[in-house]
């Protein structure tokens, strides 16, 4: 995994004809003119990015689905490379409505590089791209720099800038199932392969829904990075101080196939030091959360990634959902820039002295199925300093279950 480290930072998500995403619906990383908490802001050429962002929402209400969406795209730019090309593109179109099967799903984003703003994205239905594009501009406040086309891309058809005309010779090569930043990146040319080297490793550290998986990922990390081990220990002794271990042993199968056998090391009370190893089995909910994602994101914070994380605040205290969180925001503790956007039910960081309104986003669905997504800030009448969480559960933000009593 090539490590991309600070030089790259999202600064806006967009995407559309997604499941239950009909409409145009984006993830803003960039700070709007509020001035609290801006101590905690990612400063980069006099523009304030979020370190972190919170999506609120009841049940159904499209919160996982929007995670969904960018790892779709993430997936889309590592994967198409080595697609077959009588495959489908994998889209999911909007579920509840006929005419959008046939309509291109749409996902985009926006992000820093190098002092520079590039804005990649395409649109694809399941029989293959339709559109994809790159476009550069410099990223520095109060400037009027004009967007530069890098490529341009309808269906087979790629116009390339003047400057990077010596790819044409690629074009050829190029199927209606693969990105061409899928492609120039896997060949290692240029600014493609920085950008496709942030994908892979958003991809490479997710911390996904199907929690067997992440639980694999995690362990994997632990095992292989002794820095991460132990900053993650440090953590899981303040929270469990029993706990003066997680031992993993890497074991053979009756298939020849490498496993681990995870388990935690106690210390008893009938003889001083006596050890006392319960599998992952025997420890508490919480313990084995925590086993599942504080290695990602120890992971994210060192090397500077971004970071989704769908209902972070199972199973933690709200304290301990709170240092998480609060990890991305401290400077000293988040020295590369990594982000975290994740969404949650607990409403512990719904205020005014943890949480700024544009780092708090509402997920809600319609009756005819259509979610949307909008911030905090888009409210202008609430003051900085509101009872946000008490607005929130009158109604005031919506995105919530109204329960007939």
């Amino acid at each position: 995994m090539v490590e991309v480290g600070c030089n790259i930072m999202l600064i806006q998500f967009n995407f559309q004809n997604h499941k239950c995403f009909y409409d145009k619906s984006y993830i803003d990383m960039t700070a709007t003119s509020e001035k609290r908490h801006l101590e905690d802001m990612i400063n980069i050429n006099g523009i304030n990015l979020l370190p972190f962002l919170t999506i609120y929402g009841s049940n159904a209400s499209g919160k996982s689905t929007i995670i969904d969406a960018f790892y779709f795209m993430a997936r889309a730019v590592i994967r198409t490379y080595d697609s077959n090309i009588l495959e489908d593109f994998n889209v999911v179109p909007f579920i509840f409505s006929r005419k959008t099967v046939n309509e291109p799903s749409t996902f985009e984003v926006f992000i820093n590089l190098s002092n520079y703003e590039y804005r990649y994205g395409f649109s694809a239905t399941r029989e293959g791209i339709k559109e994809e594009w790159l476009y550069q501009k410099k990223f520095v406040k109060n400037t009027r720099s004009k967007e530069k086309m890098i490529f341009e891309r309808e269906d087979n058809n790629i116009v390339f800038d003047s400057e990077y005309n010596n790819f044409i010779e690629y074009i050829s090569l190029i199927n209606n199932k693969t990105l061409l930043l899928s492609f120039l990146g896997r060949k290692g040319i240029k600014i493609f392969n920085e950008i496709y080297n942030w994908f892979y490793q958003i991809d490479y550290i997710r911390d996904v829904v199907n929690e067997d998986y992440s639980l694999t990922k995690s362990i994997n990390i632990l095992y292989n990075d002794k820095e991460i081990y132990n900053k993650f220990m440090n953590i899981i002794k303040e929270v469990d101080p029993c706990l003066k271990d997680v031992e993993i042993i890497e074991k053979e199968g009756i298939d020849q196939k490498k496993y681990f056998e995870v388990s935690g090391k106690h210390i008893g009370i009938d003889a001083k030091y006596e050890e006392y190893h319960l599998s992952l089995l025997g420890e508490s909910s919480g313990t084995v959360k925590l086993i599942k994602i504080l290695p990602i994101i120890i992971k994210s914070l060192m090397v500077g990634s971004l970071l989704f994380v769908d209902e972070l605040d199972t199973k933690l205290h709200p304290l301990l959902f709170k240092k998480i969180v609060s990890m991305y925001s401290d400077k000293s503790i988040n020295k590369k820039h990594a982000q975290l956007i994740f969404t949650t039910h607990n409403t512990y960081l719904l205020n005014s002295n943890d949480s700024r309104r544009d780092q708090i986003m509402f997920a809600c669905k319609n009756n005819f199925g259509k979610s949307k997504v909008y911030s905090l800030a888009e409210f202008k009448k609430i003051r900085c300093d509101a009872d946000y969480q008490k607005k929130y559960f009158e109604g005031a933000f919506g995105s919530i279950p109204f329960i007939d009593n």
